[in-house]
């Protein structure tokens, strides 16, 4: 469903609330706005804090015990590791 909102002098314009709640967008939240290449304005809510959390213990829960000390590149190479893995998993079928 689609929503009609005014652009101020000051080029604001209101989210409408339905859609905030649905996106979990509240007052203080930054949010990232795109064009894209059919120029529609994209926004994005990105992560809160606590979603961010979850998909970090999600990832980390991923990487083998035995890399869990890692540090520096051979951390990245395990999370990177890590990811390829859940690619695989999830569209592999």
């Amino acid at each position: 469903m689609g929503y009609s909102t005014t652009v101020t002098s000051k080029g604001t314009v209101t989210i409408p609330s339905s859609i905030r709640k649905r996106l979990g967008i509240q007052q203080g939240r930054q949010v990232q706005v795109s064009v894209s290449e059919d120029n529609k304005i994209v926004l994005d809510p990105g992560l809160t804090l606590e979603e961010f959390e979850v998909v970090r213990e999600r990832l980390v829960a991923s990487i083998p015990k035995e890399k869990l000390g890692l540090e520096g590149k051979a951390l990245k190479k395990a999370i990177d590791e890590a990811r390829i893995a859940a690619y695989r998993r999830k569209y592999r079928k």
